[in-house]
């Protein structure tokens, strides 16, 4: 997976930088108290949900509980997230508010899809972002939001 800046300040002489970890790496740390045969699955989902994580750029993402069912012979599993929290900046909207329209489309839900099957790049409802916890809105916002509500 490709290396992410993380900070990189005007004056210092230097960048953090992320890198992702490997397979192994994941296996033997996170896993370690998993059997060694749904290890494939689980990295695997890990890496998905990571990568979703970066491109939908969340700000937070948790699943609890997460709940794995191995296989009869503990060679592979089946994950399901029962509960998933997550929180989204507005700020990203302009780069990442069309993935978060598909992801909120009737057929990513699974509800019934539009009569000639056609998907748009917009396709779920728009998302709405409360007002910051405890400001108030200026006359000029209150006008604004009067006029699209």
């Amino acid at each position: 997976m490709p290396r992410y800046l993380i900070s990189c300040p005007t004056t210092a002489d230097y960048c953090l930088t992320f890198r992702y970890p490997s397979s192994e790496t994941i296996a033997a740390t996170l896993l370690k108290n998993v059997p060694s045969g749904v290890h494939n699955v689980l990295v695997d989902f890990i890496t998905r949900l990571y990568g979703v994580y970066v491109d939908c750029q969340f700000t937070y993402l948790e699943i609890n509980p997460l709940v794995v069912i191995p296989n009869e012979h503990k060679t592979s599993a089946e994950v399901h997230f029962l509960d998933l929290a997550a929180k989204l900046d507005q700020t990203a909207e302009f780069e990442c508010g069309a993935k978060w329209a598909i992801a909120r489309s009737a057929q990513a839900l699974g509800l019934a899809s539009s009569s000639d099957g056609r998907i748009t790049i917009d396709a779920g409802p728009p998302m709405e972002f409360p007002a910051p916890f405890g400001r108030e809105l200026s006359p000029e916002e209150a006008y604004v939001l009067q006029i699209f509500t």
